[in-house]
């Protein structure tokens, strides 16, 4: 399905993948990831995007950061993917943790 026929295509959310330093685009630099950890969903999640020419805005437009934290341990598994061509559009990505909310 090509879905950017009818605009640009922006996908947030929880992903249950953990990607840590996979490669999502061949053009651009690596972004920095705090954490290092792969899994299959990873995988599958890089491969769905690289042929959809999107790219991961964590850890690029802006410091990555954990994105869960519980009693379990910090991991990252909710992304904002863009299309390549716009990611430089988006000038400053923050992940704000519930945490981070109650104390402003």
């Amino acid at each position: 399905v090509n879905l950017q026929v009818e605009g640009q295509v922006m996908g947030c959310g929880d992903f249950n993948a953990r990607c840590g330093e996979l490669g999502d685009s061949n053009g651009l630099p690596n972004r920095g990831c705090v954490y290092l950890v792969k899994n299959g969903q990873g995988e599958l999640l890089v491969d769905c995007m690289r042929s959809s020419c999107l790219v991961f805005v964590n850890g690029r437009q802006g410091q990555d950061q954990f994105t869960c934290i519980s009693g379990r341990g910090k991991s990252v598994v909710d992304y904002c993917l863009v299309p390549e061509e716009e990611l430089m559009s988006i000038r400053k990505f923050v992940v704000k943790t519930i945490m981070s909310q109650c104390e402003e």
